[in-house]
């Protein structure tokens, strides 16, 4: 098991009902589900099946996860997922970080021109060096 894990904008509801319903509420403005999170789960679900509980974290036995943190921007329509997967790790060491006003990948966006991404990067090197 890793000592720490950092993620980025995690797809976590295999169904994609979650990001989708977050999309209808406020659409992401630029990778809508339809387009990206749904091609995703049919690439790696090329049956269709989404109920085998090893494939969703929100499924899982989470008792022996490291800490983690999850950071996602504010507009994606993952926002959900990382919501629901915060819930799901609740009582053990978790931290979701939504960035407002802030798009898919905007970590990379690079930190000499967006001081949110310099900011999240920072706090994620952070948080993995105090935990290896």
């Amino acid at each position: 098991m890793p000592g720490a894990a950092l993620l980025l904008s995690p797809t976590v509801d295999i169904t994609g009902k979650a990001a989708c319903a977050r999309d209808a509420e406020q659409p992401d403005p630029v990778y809508p589900p339809a387009k990206t999170v749904n091609w995703l789960l049919e690439a790696y679900l090329p049956d269709g099946r989404t109920d085998d509980p090893r494939l969703s974290p929100l499924e899982a036995d989470t008792s022996g996860w490291p800490p983690v943190l999850v950071q996602t921007g504010g507009t994606e329509c993952v926002v959900a997922d990382a919501e629901l997967l915060g819930a799901a790790l609740c009582g053990r060491r978790c931290e979701v970080q939504i960035w407002p006003g802030q798009v898919h990948g905007f970590q990379m966006l690079g930190a000499d021109s967006l001081p949110e991404a310099k900011a999240a990067c920072e706090y994620g090197a952070r948080f993995l060096a105090q935990r290896w």
